[in-house]
C-alpha cells in the first residue's frame, strides 16, 4: 500500500513540507537545539494513528507506522521522499 493510500493528500503534503522545514532548521540550530524536539514536533505533526516513529539525522529520515504499514519520509539531496516499507503488519485476530 502506498503512503499516499494511508495519509489524505492535504496531510502528507503538509507532513513533507514541515519535515523539510525541521531539516533546514536543524542546519541553523542544532549546536544549540535538542534533536528529541524535533522527534517529537514531528511525530506530533504525523498525527493520530501513528508509532513507532524513529528519526535520524544522517540521513534525515523519519519512519513511522501508520495503520500497521511502515512508512517514512526522507530528504534526499533537496528533495523530500515518503512512501512504505515491506508489507502491513497482519490484523491482530
Amino acid at each position: 500500500m502506498k503512503l499516499s493510500e494511508l495519509m489524505p493528500a492535504d496531510r502528507l503534503n503538509d507532513c513533507a513540507d514541515y519535515f523539510g522545514y525541521l531539516y533546514e532548521r536543524w542546519q541553523d540550530e542544532k549546536q544549540y537545539e535538542d534533536f528529541a524536539q524535533y522527534v517529537a514536533a514531528m511525530s506530533n505533526k504525523l498525527g493520530g494513528g501513528v508509532s513507532g516513529v524513529v528519526m535520524t539525522k544522517r540521513p534525515w529520515k523519519i519512519v513511522f507506522v501508520l495503520n500497521g504499514q511502515k512508512c517514512y519520509f526522507q530528504r534526499r539531496g533537496q528533495t523530500i521522499e515518503y512512501g512504505t516499507i515491506g508489507r502491513p503488519a497482519p490484523a491482530a485476530s
